[in-house]
């Protein structure tokens, strides 16, 4: 028989028949999603929905660990070029701001783990104003705009200064909050002024000009996006412009500049957080020195 020639594998075949099947834990994912996915929040991406469902369903990995990070949900929501934007209103996009806090802050990632970022875009162009989008003081940490300069690198764009790009963003926000620190979350400049030749000293112009503007303005967080995009020579360190040389790399001395000064805490490279548990904790109440980020 069988049984006698292959004792070992038919006792191991008699426990896996005997093993119970449950589907339970396929059901408690489904009813995860389902309490996630909501009319409201409609239009998540799977890969968002999969990473809040995880979330939701086993918790952060590790509270003991040195996992720090800010979040910036759904951003320039005041645009007209993101979903969250299109086909849905402000009530449901507060909904779902704080539905998530509350998921994570509910499972003890406070502002000493996890920071929140509001951000709007740096003029109104959908239907709703950045207002109207706000949460509510109690539901973030930071207040945040993106701004660029394109200059002439596209017909619908004109070179603007630091000032003429968020000056008007910057007080009505600070009407929402007086309390919660400023977060310059995306900006950059272009080179072309006028026409399509790249302008090296006005662009170290408006890199100045920006440094400047940060510090007066009382700015405590700001990171330049240094990406080229289409037709926009947005890059300051690594591009195809520049007015000196670095490691073989061109770059703008405008942003070197900006970057020695003392306002700013410079990263520890030893470190792989970065900053220290207290600067972190500190982000939030407006400490006197800026982060500088590229």
């Amino acid at each position: 028989m069988i049984r006698d020639m292959y004792p070992q594998l038919s006792l191991a075949t008699e426990i896996f028949l005997c093993a119970p099947i449950s589907t339970a834990t396929v059901e408690r994912d489904f009813s995860t999603m389902n309490r996630i996915l909501t009319d409201l929040r409609y239009r998540l991406t799977t890969e968002h929905l999969e990473q809040l469902m995880r979330i939701s369903i086993e918790g952060p990995s590790d509270l003991n660990n040195d996992l720090k990070d800010l979040i910036i949900d759904c951003h320039e929501m005041n645009g007209n070029w993101y979903s969250w934007s299109i086909g849905s209103t402000p009530n449901d996009y507060v909904l779902a701001w704080r539905h998530t806090y509350n998921i994570l802050l509910n499972k003890g990632i406070d502002a000493t783990r996890l920071q929140w970022v509001w951000s709007v875009n740096r003029k109104d162009y959908g239907q709703y104003t950045a207002e109207e989008y706000w949460v509510g003081e109690n539901y973030t940490h930071w207040l945040g705009i993106n701004g660029f300069n394109g200059g002439s690198s596209a017909n619908w764009s004109k070179w603007e200064w630091p000032n003429e790009i968020l000056d008007n963003m910057m007080g009505r926000l600070h009407k929402l909050s007086s309390t919660k620190p400023m977060s310059l979350n995306a900006y950059a400049t272009v080179g072309v002024r006028t026409g399509n030749t790249t302008d090296v000293q006005s662009k170290n112009e408006w890199l100045r000009q920006m440094c400047d503007y940060i510090n007066n303005n009382n700015i405590k967080m700001a990171s330049y996006n240094n990406v080229d995009g289409p037709n926009q020579d947005n890059m300051v360190f690594g591009g195809t412009h520049g007015d000196v040389i670095w490691n073989n790399f061109k770059a703008y001395s405008a942003y070197r500049n900006c970057l020695q000064s003392n306002d700013w805490i410079e990263p520890n490279i030893t470190n792989p957080r970065l900053i220290t548990d207290e600067q972190f904790a500190e982000m939030a109440q407006q400490f006197s020195q800026k982060f500088k980020m590229l």
